[in-house]
Parts: structure tokens; sequence; C-alpha cells
């Protein structure tokens, strides 16, 4: 089944030239050029925020919300991870770009089949191990053919880390608080306290932005009632232990992990 041009996602701001444009480009893109078996709605033109070269080998992309430009995924970069497609032309700054966002996108070489691919932490490059944080693009069909895939929940995306401390016969509540990037949903909150002269304990704290926004791990070490609370507000994870008395020092510290 040849790919026509109305199997191409419409943009009303897009001439007739410019969708059959994005349709041969797409076309040449999806089994290097012969006819498609896949016909969907398969991208759009938008506009390049740096020099992307994409013509001969496509580039992982997002888009920035600042500017609506489109920009180089980077898998060393919290910011560039919002994976929006593959850019399938060249392009300098503010010029127009064709970006497939769905469907089969082919010119790559020596891909391993069956294996899901990520964003490296070499902008614009893809590759079997995920990089500093994860983001998915896609599962290669051949050596030459990726099938796009984004979006997938549960997906790594970076951590921080908290402490508190407070000294012996000073009455007080041990906390900290770590941020949940925007476009992450949940995080597990990892925590080890320490007692002067006592314990050291801790555990795991599962949080999410819906449903399960207070979590919390008691411990009875030495007979105390400890507790601590990872409560989430807004984007602020506030982690708190309380039930230690104020005769010895105690300190926390731990991580928070971020998923999508």
């Amino acid at each position: 089944m040849t790919l026509n041009s109305s199997d191409v996602a419409q943009d009303d701001d897009l001439s007739s030239q410019d969708h059959n444009e994005l349709r041969d480009d797409i076309q040449q893109h999806t089994h290097d050029g012969s006819d498609t078996t896949l016909a969907l709605k398969l991208g759009k033109i938008l506009t390049a925020g740096e020099t992307i070269s994409g013509d001969t080998l496509a580039v992982p992309v997002y888009q920035d919300t600042s500017d609506n430009k489109v920009y180089a995924c980077d898998g060393n970069d919290l910011t560039k991870l919002k994976f929006l497609g593959f850019a399938i032309t060249d392009a300098d700054d503010t010029e127009d770009i064709k970006v497939q966002t769905n469907g089969i996108v082919g010119g790559f070489s020596g891909l391993s089949e069956g294996v899901y691919y990520y964003v490296q932490d070499t902008a614009g490059t893809i590759g079997t191990a995920k990089g500093t944080y994860e983001c998915l693009v896609g599962i290669a069909i051949s050596e030459t053919e990726l099938l796009i895939l984004k979006n997938n929940k549960g997906e790594y995306r970076g951590s921080e880390s908290f402490s508190d401390s407070i000294p012996s016969s000073t009455v007080g509540n041990l906390t900290d608080t770590v941020t949940l990037p925007g476009y992450c949903t949940e995080a597990v909150v990892d925590i080890t306290v320490s007692v002067v002269g006592g314990a050291t304990f801790g555990g795991q704290i599962f949080v999410r932005r819906q449903g399960i926004t207070t979590g919390n791990w008691k411990s009875e070490e030495g007979g105390s009632n400890i507790v601590i609370t990872a409560v989430l507000s807004g984007y602020t994870i506030t982690i708190t232990v309380t039930g230690i008395s104020s005769s010895p020092a105690r300190s926390m510290s731990g991580n928070g992990y971020f998923y999508t």
C-alpha cells in the first residue's frame, strides 16, 4: 500500500506542496523510499531552534515550550527529554524542519532487531544503553528501521539528595525537602536515620502526584515509636522524622528518585 497525502497528519497552516514534501520525506525514511505497508498520521513541519542534521540519519528531538522550537534530545539533560519524534530533514535555527512523530523511521544501520533504543548522553543520538536519564524512543524492527515508542510510564528521570541533623539535648524533628520535576508523576524516597548511641535504620517511601500523596515508615527501634513521613504537595516532597527524644544527637540523609 502506498502512503498517500491523506495518510499524513494535516495542519491547517500547511500548503498542499508542504504536505506532499512531508509525505515524501516520511516515505523516504520509512522503508528507505519503497512503498510502506504502514499508513499512519506520521508527522508535521515545525521550526528548528538549532542546527539539526536529520536527512541522512534521523535525530531524536523535543519541542521546547518556551519558544515552540525543536531541539535534539540529550540523555544527560532533564530539560531535553520530552521526546517528540525524529527530525528527518536538515535545518538551521528558525528554519522549517520535518519531524516524524509516529510509525516506522528508517535510514539507520546496524540496529539489533527486537531491542529497545534510548536517547544517549551525546545529544541527538540513540543506542541500546540508557543515558544518564532514561528516555525510550523506539524498538528496532530491522537493522535499518525503528518503530517509534514514547510516553512510557515508569522511566527514571533523576534524583535529589536531602539531609538534616539535630544536636543532642535539642528539641525538634528532622526535616528537609526535594522537588519533583514537573514531568514526573511519582517518587521513591530512600532514607537513613542515625541516632548517636542508638540505632541506624531507614526505609523507602513511595509517593505519587495523584492518589498516594503521603507515605510513612515506622520504626520501633529501642522501644521508640519513630515515624518517617513523606508528603507531596504541588512539586515539593517534605520528608520529616518524628518520635525521637530530644536527648540524643540524630541525623537523616537520603535521596528522592523520580519517575514519569
